[in-house]
């Protein structure tokens, strides 16, 4: 992924620090993603079209630094429609929780593109909202 250098001030990342705490986020890279979305949400002025769509992949692998570095490299391939990926740890596995959205052909080349790699182990799940729950 592209990286945003961002100045702001102590006391700025001082409640930034404290929501990232508050909400349980990791990193924060994370935390202004989230942020980021947040907006961009807020600042949509129409529904998306018919062709977009939103899926949750889950993805486990074993805890190896050539097995991260691979999926580094598929994820930055795909960055246009990853929203936010989230993390767990267990023992000697990791597992990925990665929302996306935009095309179902971008998403399905995304998941096939890790599904298709020996080294993971994936599912997805799409995410239909109905048009009444669109929120105007």
């Amino acid at each position: 992924m592209p990286m945003i250098s961002l100045q702001v001030n102590a006391q700025l990342i001082n409640e930034l620090d404290g929501i990232q705490k508050q909400l349980g986020v990791t990193s924060r890279s994370e935390i202004l993603r989230m942020a980021i979305n947040n907006l961009i949400r807020e600042n949509q002025k129409e529904a998306p079209s018919e062709s977009h769509r939103i899926a949750c992949i889950t993805v486990h692998h074993e805890v190896r630094e050539d097995i991260y570095d691979r999926f580094l490299g598929l994820t930055e391939q795909h960055e246009s429609i990853i929203k936010s990926i989230g993390q767990y740890n267990l023992k000697n596995i990791i597992i990925k929780s990665i929302m996306v959205a935009g095309s179902g052909t971008e998403i399905d080349d995304f998941f096939h593109s890790l599904s298709g790699d020996r080294l993971f182990k994936c599912t997805i799940t799409y995410i239909i909202i109905p048009e009444k729950d669109h929120i105007e």
